[in-house]
């Protein structure tokens, strides 16, 4: 049900996700999703928070320049990622409150 709501707001974007789409999507019971995640902002929450690739370990490369470009290089290929397009596409369409809390996902995940 996750990939099925990440595919559904990369074609359609935040404002025309349903949760109708999500469970034709996934094939599943309507129940299904209310059952886990009560609204849409908690079942995109979820299914980001799921997705991200993990940021992993930066090695210790020397000089704190190299560091920083590791760094940087790391976030713009988890930014790349299909939930990093996704997150994109949330918080250009999503209101001010929802995007506040996508961003202290990307925070607490990053």
């Amino acid at each position: 049900m996750l990939d099925a709501a990440l595919e559904q707001l990369s074609t359609t974007g935040w404002n025309a996700l349903t949760t109708e789409g999500v469970v034709a999507g996934a094939q599943t019971g309507k129940a299904a999703p209310y059952r886990r995640r009560p609204s849409k902002a908690d079942l995109v929450a979820y299914a980001l928070g799921t997705r991200f690739p993990p940021l992993g370990v930066i090695p210790d490369l020397g000089p704190a320049r190299e560091d920083l470009y590791a760094l940087c290089v790391r976030m713009r290929d988890v930014m790349r990622s299909r939930a990093g397009q996704v997150l994109r596409v949330v918080l250009h369409e999503c209101d001010h409150g929802h995007a506040e809390r996508f961003r202290d996902l990307v925070r607490a995940g990053l």
